[in-house]
């Protein structure tokens, strides 16, 4: 199929509802291409589309380059914007901190233009280099799932409701190029590509010489995907394993059952302890560190702390809460009608002026409602998110109810992010809700399935 239709039929699939779209552009072969092609099927499905181009100004002539990409997306007659990271250069760790902010930048602007899909250009040279990363780096099977063709945005909760889509994942870079010259087009050549300093750059040296050898790089993408279904299935098992185990309250804690969970297969044991982590904590995916102590702290019954959790005991049982840590949690104003996500837990929306939300601190003597603290245990008061007009407690999210204003604790998305990559399967999301107290459900993948577009224009090879 030429490489226009078949990414034609992709966009189809991935891509949701009828708003717009964002696409990451860098101007190199990858991103011109979708570029291209993306803007192609938004026309024909009358779908708005925009372009980000982020600078990181870490070379010189990242500028001009920038400045060129942005001239591609106006030949396409996309709209386009530029963003340039400020501050100091990191000195180490530089493609990490360049993926967080660019990552970061592409979720807000997605939000201030209504797009829930941002399409990147990953190929399958792209996912082929991230699994021979991670299997070097001796990666479990669930860390050999790389860039599949949808996931939720990874970061958190700037991207919470946003999808990172990639239509070309099983196209080569190779195929690309040749696609993107036949049109008589060019491309910028980053001349980070040849720099032998970053781990990628290494590993596709490593993997351009096996491949002149005979190795097959597509098997790095075959054995992603064959993860993929098998992570899936013990993810369901881990999140029966959560559900059957774990007391939920609806302030943001949780009854865990410690005998069950230390009986448990200690591969499943692990994937839920972790999303349980990540459910009062407010991180998605804490580290293994943190998994190590708090499933430590389990097999002993004692007391133990990880990833932003904290294991407690309290009236005869063992509780995972929200840990204080050292240093304290940010008080945030509510503007009126403006949704807040607090602390990564909590999702906040207010009607009323003057308001803001922070943690309730170790001194609740103003708090009205002090008699439902009972039954929480005493270090997750201080963490729990108060309501406060002008210094005064008027309610805690989760314990209480306030005119005008709207709370939902973030607890089974962040889980469904942790077991599921964000897509969890519909009795997953239902049991979690009614566990949680919630009425409803966050899943959009219970709905009916997507609508799929018309007939769209092919582009010859």
């Amino acid at each position: 199929m030429p490489l226009g239709a078949e990414t034609a039929a992709r966009l189809d699939t991935l891509v949701a509802g009828t708003g717009p779209v964002l696409i990451g552009l860098s101007g190199g072969a990858d991103s011109r291409t979708l570029l291209i092609l993306a803007a192609r099927w938004c026309r024909m499905g009358s779908r708005a589309v925009h372009a980000l181009v982020c600078d990181h100004g870490f070379r010189p002539g990242s500028a001009d380059e920038a400045k060129r990409a942005a001239v591609m997306a106006r030949e396409e007659g996309v709209p386009v914007s530029i963003v340039r990271r400020a501050g100091a250069t990191p000195k180490s760790g530089l493609q990490a901190a360049a993926r967080e902010w660019r990552l970061t930048e592409l979720a807000r602007e997605a939000r201030r233009i209504g797009a829930e899909t941002i399409l990147l250009g990953h190929t399958r040279d792209d996912r082929a280099e991230t699994v021979w990363m991670r299997l070097t780096a001796g990666a479990s099977p669930s860390g050999l799932i790389a860039m599949p063709p949808l996931s939720p945005h990874p970061v958190w909760p700037e991207g919470d409701g946003l999808w990172i889509a990639r239509p070309l994942i099983d196209q080569t870079r190779a195929g690309v190029r040749h696609w993107l010259s036949a049109q008589g087009l060019d491309w910028i050549d980053d001349p980070s590509n040849e720099n032998a300093d970053f781990t990628r750059i290494r590993v596709r040296k490593i993997l351009s010489r096996l491949g002149a050898h005979g190795f097959e790089t597509a098997r790095l993408s075959g054995l992603s995907e064959t993860s993929g279904v098998i992570d899936e299935a013990l993810a369901g098992a881990a999140a029966r394993l959560l559900l059957g185990t774990a007391d939920i309250k609806p302030w943001g804690g949780m009854l865990l059952n410690r005998e069950a969970l230390n009986a448990a297969p200690a591969g499943l044991r692990r994937r839920a302890v972790a999303a349980a982590i990540a459910m009062v904590s407010g991180s998605p995916l804490p580290t293994p560190r943190g998994v190590d102590a708090v499933l430590n702290g389990l097999a002993d019954g004692e007391p133990a702390t990880g990833g932003g959790a904290a294991l407690t005991p309290f009236r005869g049982g063992l509780w995972l809460v929200r840990e204080p840590g050292r240093d304290p949690i940010a008080t945030v104003p509510l503007e009126p009608g403006e949704m807040r996500v607090w602390d990564g837990r909590w999702g906040v929306t207010s009607g009323r002026d003057g308001l803001d939300i922070g943690p309730l601190g170790a001194d609740y003597s103003g708090y009205a409602g002090t008699g439902s603290l009972d039954n929480v245990p005493g270090l997750a008061r201080q963490t729990l998110p108060a309501l406060r007009q002008g210094g005064t407690v008027l309610a805690v999210a989760g314990l209480d109810t306030l005119d005008g204003v709207r709370t939902g604790w973030l607890g089974p998305a962040l889980a469904a992010r942790t077991l599921f990559a964000g897509r969890p399967p519909a009795w997953f999301d239902r049991a979690i809700a009614l566990k949680a107290g919630e009425d409803g459900s966050r899943n959009s993948f219970s709905d009916a399935p997507y609508p799929r577009g018309s007939d769209l224009e092919v582009l010859d090879t």
